[in-house]
C-alpha cells in the first residue's frame, strides 16, 4: 500500500474547509455525522462520492483498492 500525503482542503477562496481533506493525489475525503461519524471518498475530478466508511483507517484502505483498480 502506497503512503498517502494529506492536506486539509480549501474553498476557492482558499479557506481551510472544516472536516474536509484532499491527498496529494486529488481524492478528497469528508467527514459526516449523520449521526454516527462517516467518511466519504470522492475520487479526483468526481461529484458524488464512491465510497462511505464509518472506519477512518479504512479510508487509505479505500483509496489504494480504488486507484489499483483503475490503473
Amino acid at each position: 500500500m502506497s503512503q498517502i500525503k494529506w492536506r486539509a482542503k480549501r474553498n476557492a477562496q482558499g479557506q481551510i474547509i472544516p472536516h474536509c481533506w484532499e491527498t496529494s493525489n486529488g481524492y478528497t475525503v469528508a467527514e459526516v455525522r449523520t449521526p454516527m461519524v462517516t467518511y466519504t471518498v470522492t475520487r479526483p475530478g468526481e461529484k458524488a462520492p464512491f465510497a462511505y466508511t464509518p472506519d477512518r483507517q479504512q479510508v487509505s484502505v479505500l483509496i489504494d483498492a480504488d486507484e489499483r483498480a483503475l490503473a
